[in-house]
Order: C-alpha cells, then structure tokens, then sequence
C-alpha cells in the first residue's frame, strides 16, 4: 500500500506540474498576443532574401495541403502575379499526387493557374517531393531536363520562406529568392457600435476594437505558426539540410 501511495502521490505531482505549465504557457501566449511581437517574428521569417532585383527565370509555387485551401489558392495567387510580371519565367507546381487524376491536388493548382491565363506550356510539375527538402532536392534533379534556371523565386507562406530559400540554396541553387504570400486586411473600417445592431447595453461593447475582434486571435495563430516553423527549422539545421 505504501508503495500504492507513493505512486499515486507521484502521478499527482507530475500531473500539477504538467497543468500549472499548460495554465502559464497559454497565459504568455495571451499576453504576447497583445503586443506586435508575433507580427514581427513571422515577418522576420518572411524576409529572407526577398528584394528581388533581376529578372526571373523561374518560380517555384510550394504545396500546402489540399485543393481548396486557403494557404494553397494564396500562394496560387502570388504565383500568378510573378508569373505575369515576368512572362518567359517557367513555373514550377510542387507538391505531392498523381498528375493523371484531374482531381488531384496537383492537377487542381494547374488548372487555377491555367484559367488565370498562365500558358501550360511554361508550368513543370513535381509530384513526388513529401517535404520542403525532399521538394528542393527534385526539383534541382529535374532542372536540367526542364531547363529550370536561375534567378528562382520561391512562393510560400510567410513563415515558410526563410526555411523553402535555405533548402533550396542547399540544394545547389545560387540565386533564390523568397516570395512570401501574404494574407492583406480588409481595407473596410469594420468598428460599429453593437448597439447599432440591437446590442444589450449589459453587455461590454467591443464593436469599436479591431483589436479584441481580430488582431488578438490572428496574433494567436501568428504564434502557433511560428513556434511550429521555429522547431521545423531547428529540426532541418541539425539534419545539415539548410
């Protein structure tokens, strides 16, 4: 019994400990959340090696997920306006699937970029790459045979691009660019009074802070994101691929 006892104690402990760790963990995200700070540290990762100042031979559109999504038509979006500003630039779509399924993913992303106006003849698919490194690597294998040349652009998410420019440069890529597919506000002023809209006055009134509306929980996410990228890249520095 004693033994019993001093098990149960342990377990007792061990899970206070594991509670009070979660309770002041979210409390610091709460509070970095209301401050700039998880702005900046996804910008950070977003502006790496992102002036561009030559004109592109290629770009390279990263897969995220399946076809629709909003981090995939994004980034298709940012893809289509580097496309246009740089007509004779090849672009390559890849992520992972079968080519031969007008369902897929892969076919899917061809065929938004396609009705965007993007000439078919211009787009290179890699359908085999299962992560930012093993995409790099494949595409660097197959640049010969589809004559992919540099200077590259690499469209991705924001917090992506640091990691996507790094493996592509280890890949054996000497000018790459980041091209980060920012999400933009909406440019209409959204404050309104909730009694305007039949709003009990018992209530708190938060109608007029864009702030507790929106910023707090996009910051949020913000930090989730990063701290998730932060481990990716730690992750693919210790393995040599960046």
């Amino acid at each position: 019994m004693p033994k019993i006892q001093k098990i149960k104690k342990a377990l007792v402990r061990i899970i206070s400990i594991l509670l009070i760790t979660a309770g002041c963990s979210l409390l610091l995200m709460a509070i970095f959340a209301t401050t700039s700070l998880p702005f900046w540290a996804r910008y950070q990762l977003s502006s790496y090696h992102t002036e561009i100042v030559e004109d592109i031979n290629t770009i390279v559109v990263m897969g995220a997920g399946g076809f629709p999504s909003e981090t995939v038509l994004i980034r298709l979006w940012y893809t289509n306006e580097l496309a246009q500003k740089y007509p004779e630039a090849q672009v390559v779509v890849t992520t992972p699937g079968d080519t031969l399924d007008s369902k897929s993913t892969i076919s899917q992303m061809v065929k938004t970029l396609t009705a965007w106006g993007i000439d078919s003849a211009r787009i290179v698919l890699e359908a085999a790459g299962l992560n930012t490194r093993h995409q790099a690597l494949l595409v660097k294998e197959i640049s010969d045979q589809h004559r992919i040349t540099e200077p590259m652009a690499i469209v991705s998410s924001p917090e992506h691009v640091f990691r996507s420019v790094r493996c592509f440069e280890k890949a054996g890529f000497e000018k790459v660019y980041g091209y980060p597919a920012n999400d933009v506000m909406l440019e209409t002023d959204l404050r309104i009074k909730s009694e305007k809209l039949g709003g009990k006055t018992a209530i708190p009134d938060v109608g007029n802070s864009i702030s507790i509306r929106y910023k707090f929980w996009d910051y949020l996410k913000y930090e989730i994101i990063v701290m998730r990228e932060y481990l990716a890249i730690a992750y693919y520095w210790l393995n040599g691929w960046m």
